[in-house]
């Protein structure tokens, strides 16, 4: 009898440990596609639909490969047009119909619930960011149970307002001989329709529970980069000057 209770005791112990160790832990997380382009806007003839990645939990979710692509496709009655696509980014695809259509088209599958709208004019090509410098740096903070962490930035020194109907920039580097994209920021629209010098952040470590992208690169210190606006058609604006980053 004895030695049951002790057996019980030391079994609630056991159990009180891992729901403690349990507490702690994340969800088991994944990267899903979501649709950048506003439901309102109509996409130009030479824009498409933007897509994505956002972390996600749910069973859509993938820890692998390019999240931003997908096997959607348009559909209106009974005709289909297929959708060709092009990474502009990690975690950024832009997707164009492979014959011009007009008019409003749904989204399949049919989950997605989404119309869209095509026919608007081709746009204006946005001119170019000015780059400043490019910054990479390190931060300290205390987590919540008080153990001292660090945190890696890069930010970006960039002056006048983005063009309009820009939602973000893409940082490519110099390898061989190509400019090849590292990752993909969006900027906040307050902060992207600035006119003065401010400062961007193009990365910053991902929290306990997050992630970086799959592919996603981290510029530091003695890269080459240079940079584009992206807006929300997946266009392009010219390239940036190019700018060597250094360590602050």
């Amino acid at each position: 009898m004895k030695q049951l209770a002790i057996c019980s005791v030391l079994c609630a112990a056991v159990c009180a440990a891992h729901t403690i160790a349990r507490a702690g832990a994340c969800a088991r997380a994944g990267w899903s596609p979501k649709v950048l382009t506003p439901k309102q806007l109509v996409i130009p003839r030479d824009g498409g639909l933007l897509v994505g990645a956002v972390m996600g939990f749910g069973s859509g979710s993938t820890r692998s490969g390019n999240p931003s692509l997908t096997n959607w496709h348009l559909h209106r009655g009974g005709r289909i047009v297929r959708l060709r696509h092009k990474v502009l980014a990690p975690g950024l695809t832009v997707y164009r119909p492979r014959k011009r259509v007009i008019g409003i088209w749904w989204l399949t599958p049919r989950k997605n619930k989404r119309s869209l709208r095509f026919g608007g004019r081709a746009g204006r090509s946005m001119a170019a960011p000015t780059v400043k410098k490019v910054e990479t740096y390190m931060s300290t903070w205390k987590n919540f149970r008080g153990y001292t962490q660090h945190s890696q930035h890069v930010d970006a020194r960039i002056t006048g307002a983005a063009p309009k109907g820009a939602i973000g920039v893409i940082v490519y580097k110099r390898f061989d001989h190509k400019w090849v994209p590292m990752l993909f920021r969006r900027v906040p629209n307050v902060q992207a329709q600035q006119r003065g010098a401010r400062n961007i952040g193009l990365y910053s470590s991902p929290g306990r529970c997050s992630g970086v992208v799959p592919g996603l690169q981290i510029p530091v210190d003695g890269h080459t980069v240079q940079l584009r606006w992206v807006d929300q058609f997946g266009r392009l604006s010219k390239a940036s000057n190019m700018v060597k980053v250094t360590r602050r």
